[in-house]
């Protein structure tokens, strides 16, 4: 009977079909065993490389804010939810509440502003961290809290995408400007649009940061526009004394500079904010009414901008794809959070080891290093007598093989002598010669003693070369400190010190592996 797969069984009395369709499907299942467990390594040694980073970046920004317990875990569980969510990965969601720990944010600020600040980054394009650094270092400059952040990642958005710039510019421009907006009351609002309206003009990035500085230092003073035709003064403050909006103020700067000529124009801003901010003024100054007026209608209407932006950002291929990869980070998290611990007991386990033949007196530590140089010197002693056992083998087996070899012989005799003209009868004598040398050794053997003992003494110095070179390693090794009696012994000491030295790690090892599957 017989079973007509993908394998063909053969029960026949020889079982040859048999035994080759099972040897086949060894072969298969092995073959697929390898591969299993070659992907299963790399994607543990993933899963470890990614966890490992993870609560790495944790532990900085834990370190910063100076969380713990529960607060630890709901920062870790917030990470990872948006690694999960999100074309950011969960070690980069770690990455943007180090800065905001970094900006003196508490856990619960971290919560609640990581999302917009994540939305601002995915809609903006921007790196993660960057953008973290950006918004936690301007509201800090605006005087604002973590409960403001999403409202000025959509600031931000919508300035960004209604102008010529985009958030990392802005976030240099901030970088400058934000402490004296701040500082005057302007608004976070009002800076932004500033900042697109010079940005328009090609003035952007450090540029424009250092322009507004100096445009809101001296709008904070008198501000008198005089020319041919026309003196005007502008109001600044309030009749509390605190300054009026920013876009208040320039609109009516504006309207005083239409009753100039050019070159009072350009005279006036020099005279207000000095040669080097004159052309960002003058940019603010110059700019269109349909420029202003998009731009201002985009940042006061800019709830959700950010939200909108990143996820019209992501709703394609390329954003899926990158959507993917953050979700399969968080799977490798959540493999690294079951494979850690063992793997920490085990590493634990090597530090002991180490600890341990760290605190060995030094003449410990010299045997040891004297064990390591017996094992170098047997090295290529074993390889010699491994050679000889194989050759040994080797031998044996022609051995095995010789009646065979002695019928091809005969066959390969009879071809030569046609051949040659030589007759069967000289091979003859010529094998016959030679039996009667060998049962002429065979008589000297048994009956002349002078013969067999220098036969003897011939083999005996072969053995005792042998057992020269063996003794001389031994006297090597003892001429190091050692004290043993023979080659023998001496293989025997290096094996059991070497299974002493290793043996706490593997039984910390297989411990550890025992405890996975209990």
């Amino acid at each position: 009977m017989a079973y007509d797969g993908h394998l063909k069984f053969d029960t026949s009395v020889d079982g040859k079909g048999f035994q080759q369709g099972i040897s086949t499907l060894a072969k298969g299942a092995a073959a697929a065993l390898t591969a299993v467990s070659a992907a299963l390594g790399a994607m543990a040694g993933y899963a470890v490389k990614v966890g490992s980073d993870f609560e790495a970046g944790m532990s900085e920004g834990a370190a910063i804010s100076g969380a713990t317990g529960a607060e630890l875990d709901a920062l870790t569980a917030k990470a990872k939810e948006m690694g999960a969510s999100t074309k950011f990965s969960a070690t980069e969601s770690a990455e943007a509440l180090k800065y905001m720990a970094m900006a003196g944010w508490n856990t619960q600020a971290m919560l609640d502003g990581l999302p917009g600040i994540m939305n601002l980054a995915a809609a903006s394009g921007e790196d993660l961290a960057t953008t973290s650094d950006i918004v936690t270092d301007a509201l800090t400059a605006f005087g604002l809290t973590a409960a403001d952040s999403a409202h000025f990642a959509d600031v931000l958005a919508a300035a960004s995408s209604n102008a010529n710039t985009n958030v990392s510019m802005m976030g240099e421009t901030f970088k400058y400007a934000a402490p004296v907006a701040g500082s005057l009351g302007f608004s976070v609002e009002d800076t932004a649009e500033a900042i697109g309206l010079m940005a328009n003009a090609g003035i952007k990035s450090t540029q424009a940061g250092t322009s507004l500085r100096s445009i809101m230092t001296a709008l904070a003073g008198d501000v008198k526009f005089c020319g041919e035709s026309i003196e005007v003064e502008i109001q600044t403050t309030n009749a509390d004394g605190s300054m009026r909006e920013l876009s208040d103020i320039l609109a009516d700067c504006r309207v005083a500079f239409a009753g100039l000529s050019e070159s009072e124009q350009a005279s006036a801003a020099q005279a207000l904010v000095g040669k080097n901010a004159m052309s960002g003024f003058l940019a603010l100054m110059n700019a269109a009414p349909a420029d202003i007026e998009k731009l201002s209608g985009a940042i006061s209407d800019c709830d959700g901008t950010s939200l909108s932006m990143a996820e019209t950002m992501q709703d394609n291929l390329a954003g899926q794809l990158t959507i993917l990869k953050s979700q399969l980070e968080e799977l490798a998290i959540s493999f690294s959070d079951i494979l850690m611990p063992a793997i920490r007991s085990i590493v634990s386990h090597i530090q002991g080891l180490v600890d341990k033949l760290n605190q060995l007196d030094p003449q410990t530590k010299e045997t040891i290093v004297k064990i390591a140089l017996v094992a170098a010197a047997l090295g290529p002693l074993l390889i010699i007598i491994g050679k000889t056992i194989s050759g040994v083998g080797s031998v044996l087996s022609l051995v095995s093989k010789a009646p065979a070899a002695i019928g091809a012989v005969k066959g390969g005799i009879t071809a030569v002598t046609g051949a040659l003209g030589v007759s069967m009868g000289t091979i003859l004598a010529v094998v016959a010669a030679i039996a009667a040398l060998v049962a002429a050794f065979m008589h000297l053997w048994k009956t002349n003693e002078n013969f067999k003992n220098n036969i003897l003494g011939i083999w005996e110095q072969i053995k005792s070369t042998f057992s020269g070179l063996t003794q001389g390693i031994t006297d090597r090794i003892n001429a190091l400190g050692f004290n043993f009696e023979s080659f023998t012994d001496m293989l025997k000491a290096a094996w059991d010190a070497l299974c002493n030295l290793l043996a706490p790690v593997f039984e910390g090892v297989f411990q550890n592996i025992a405890n996975i599957f209990s």
